[in-house]
């Protein structure tokens, strides 16, 4: 992918590092396994992503932004999302390094956590809704935003992006 970028576009300019997701699972019974694999998808997948990336941006004249996503389970506390909340925590605590080692080249790093918001529904049980329009415009504004160098001093910053 970033071969296929740089051969294309010339640069990377922005990184919008968004992967990730996990079934519900008790903390109790959760097998090591699963565990492993939710943490393998949230976390250490976007880190040997990004790490691909840092060279590219590192070395190009005007840097580069990474907007990682987390999630609020990385910061509050969800029943059934133990490994998912720990590996999100961790993309937020990656970004705030990524954004002191990779700072002085350039490149700006912070973090979007979006949030479900719920609203009361007629029918049992009552389900979150999750307004993905909303997240878009915040990754967006974050790109757009950590890209200049006037927010350079916010950089490794983590936001609660309300989606609903």
């Amino acid at each position: 992918v970033v071969e296929f970028a740089l051969e294309r576009f010339g640069a990377i300019d922005v990184l919008v590092n968004n992967a990730g997701g996990s079934p519900p699972a008790d903390t109790a019974t959760a097998s090591p396994k699963f565990s492993r694999s939710i943490v393998d998808l949230n976390l250490v997948a976007p880190l040997l992503f990004a790490q691909r990336v840092y060279g590219v941006m590192r070395d190009q004249p005007d840097g580069g932004s990474i907007v990682n996503i987390a999630s609020v389970s990385g910061v509050r506390a969800t029943p059934t999302t133990a490994a998912y909340g720990a590996a999100k925590a961790g993309i937020a605590a990656m970004t705030m390094v990524e954004a002191l080692e990779l700072g002085r080249y350039g490149v700006t790093a912070n973090c979007l956590a979006p949030t479900a918001i719920t609203r009361r529904r007629k029918t049992w049980p009552r389900r979150p809704v999750l307004a993905r329009k909303r997240c878009t415009w915040w990754i967006g504004w974050a790109a757009s935003q950590t890209w200049r160098r006037a927010c350079a001093p916010i950089a490794g910053i983590s936001w609660a992006a309300p989606t609903g």
